[in-house]
């Protein structure tokens, strides 16, 4: 990489407050709600629910629910289903709130 930058692969951890997301294909999160390719997202915060194994990801238009387990193909590839496209206002760090290694 150019600069010795490092480029993070997209994932609930790595997403940007404030950055806009561009749903690259259709899919359906837990609850069944649809994500439509073309939809655009502005991510605003993530919440973890250890005893469900359940992300809620805020966006500023909706939310999106996935499941450690009924949605792994997703969370493990959330590249294929999302792309930053944007940011809405001033750029905030990335929020980067996964438990540390031990």
């Amino acid at each position: 990489m150019a600069g010795g930058e490092e480029v993070a692969v997209l994932d609930v951890y790595t997403l940007r407050r404030g950055r806009v997301y561009r749903v690259l294909r259709d899919f359906s999160d837990f609850y069944g709600y649809r994500f439509s390719s073309g939809e655009r997202l502005t991510f605003s915060n993530r919440q973890f629910l250890p005893h469900d194994g359940g992300h809620t990801v805020v966006f500023l238009e909706r939310r999106l629910y996935l499941q450690e387990q009924e949605n792994a193909g997703i969370l493990e590839h959330l590249d294929q289903y999302l792309q930053e496209c944007g940011r809405l206002g001033n750029h905030e760090p990335p929020v980067d709130d996964r438990p540390a290694a031990h």
